[in-house]
């Protein structure tokens, strides 16, 4: 039975990672502080920033000087919470222009 459940997670997520990776919307998943641990290719598409630029750096990587620091507080404040924050915000493209996110 153990084997069984076994396959069926594994299973699942590499159906899971598949889906990440291929999705169009940009995916950066953090740890609980900040900091990088995944981005999918639509992330690097969007941002200019590869895997090995970004991965155990913090988010604040693409902070961008548009919104005031109240704005990202409410944000991991949110998030923190187990919480879906919804908005969007303005980041910085590895080449140094702004964008949605």
């Amino acid at each position: 039975m153990k084997n069984e459940s076994h396959e069926y997670l594994q299973h699942h997520f590499g159906q899971l990672s598949y889906i990440l990776s291929h999705i169009s919307e940009s995916v950066v998943i953090t740890d609980h502080t900040s900091k990088i641990e995944y981005i999918n290719d639509a992330y690097t598409k969007t941002t200019g920033y590869t895997w090995e630029d970004v991965i155990d750096q913090t988010s604040s990587l693409l902070s961008s000087t548009v919104q005031r620091p109240p704005v990202y507080e409410q944000l991991w404040s949110t998030i923190s919470s187990n919480c879906t924050w919804q908005g969007t915000i303005v980041d910085k493209h590895k080449d140094g222009n702004y964008y949605p996110a």
